[in-house]
């Protein structure tokens, strides 16, 4: 779960306030502020993670797995929100942002074509549910390997390292340019590897960093 919950720190930059959850699990919840919602889906291992916006305690975090007892279960997260957000007492209508993980292929452009691959019988019918699809919400994207570097800053029990990731499948390098170059529509909406070096320059690299352009 340490990369689904990063999902939700990069928009609310929660890092600084990330509180452990208690022993006995989920947080009870007395007032509900605006929530963020840090999503897996649609690979192997559906899961999810649902923030307190303001104060950056972790209200729920499951796999999909565990409610449908179908090991490595992915898809959609509509059975697995409404579960969630049941458990804690709130709506749907208390996400303000969602923050979905980028694992084999860009999230968001695919979700505003989903409805027509719906039509076309080439998706579960749950993919256009509301509580898949959060029409009402800000959403963002993240990086795949960034989730996972940014998950092990959470847990370190210290300020300054070096975070390696190891992982099966690299970065789409096509994607990031995509975004970099405003190629798609809603570009600037996926936080990847290629911004972060624009932003913040090569100084602090290790080796030679990947061009920002082909």
């Amino acid at each position: 779960f340490g990369v689904i919950l990063l999902y939700s720190f990069f928009h609310c930059e929660a890092l600084k306030l990330i509180k452990p959850l208690s022993q006995k699990g989920t947080l009870s919840v007395t007032k509900l502020n605006a929530l963020i919602l840090g999503v897996n889906k649609y690979s192997h291992d559906t899961s999810i993670c649902i923030l307190d916006a303001d104060t950056g305690d972790i209200l729920f975090t499951q796999a999909k797995e565990r409610i449908s007892s179908r090991k490595h279960d992915g898809g959609s997260i509509t059975n697995l929100l409404h579960y969630g957000l049941e458990s804690i007492g709130a709506k749907l209508s208390d996400i303000d942002t969602v923050v979905s993980n980028n694992h084999h292929n860009r999230v968001l452009p695919y979700e505003r074509r989903v409805k027509l691959y719906q039509a076309l019988k080439y998706v579960p019918e749950d993919y256009t549910n509301d509580l898949n699809l959060l029409p009402h919400a800000k959403h963002f994207e993240l990086s795949h390997h960034l989730a996972h570097a940014w998950s092990a800053i959470a847990t370190a029990p210290f300020s300054d390292g070096l975070i390696v990731v190891m992982d099966g499948m690299g970065e789409s390098y096509k994607a990031m340019v995509e975004d970099m170059s405003g190629a798609e529509e809603h570009s600037g909406d996926y936080m990847h590897d290629l911004r972060l070096l624009k932003a913040f320059g090569t100084k602090d690299f290790v080796g030679k960093p990947t061009s920002l352009y082909p």
